[in-house]
């Protein structure tokens, strides 16, 4: 990686057990990213933008709450009533969760974002079982 705050963020990922492997071939993207992977945490990428990293998560919508958006749309709604850091909002077929990290890497600094991050993006599943089971399906990663 050539962008200073992705090498820092992607050792930090790593010594948290997170690997980096390729994003599959599509078209290009004109800029680096971390496709951050853990055996046993839900997976995110990280993108540099605005002088910070943009960290998304993203879950399926289920056919459920595809066919029923306002379900969906008051899921969402909840969800960032409950976010700090983070945002949730529905996007084609997708349910994303995103939160922007700004400046500089400092590790304190960034391991209380990342651990604010890793607690919003559960939210679904913790705090809103039944919905997010009808809305995005089981959990796979809390």
């Amino acid at each position: 990686m050539t962008d200073p705050l992705l090498n820092q963020v992607m050792e930090h990922l790593a010594f948290l057990g997170y690997s980096n492997p390729a994003i599959p071939p599509g078209p290009p993207l004109g800029y680096e990213v971390i496709n951050a992977v853990h055996p046993m945490r839900m997976p995110f990428w990280v993108l540099p933008i605005a002088r910070g990293a943009l960290f998304r998560a993203l879950y399926n919508l289920s056919d459920a709450a595809k066919q029923d958006r306002s379900e969906g749309l008051a899921f969402v709604n909840d969800l960032n009533q409950l976010a700090v850091i983070s945002h949730y909002y529905i996007a084609q077929d997708y349910l994303f969760c995103a939160a922007w990290y700004y400046g500089e890497y400092e590790q304190r600094r960034f391991g209380l974002f990342l651990d604010r991050f890793f607690f919003e993006n559960s939210l679904p599943h913790r705090q809103f079982r039944d919905r997010a089971e009808r809305c995005i399906g089981p959990a796979r990663h809390v």
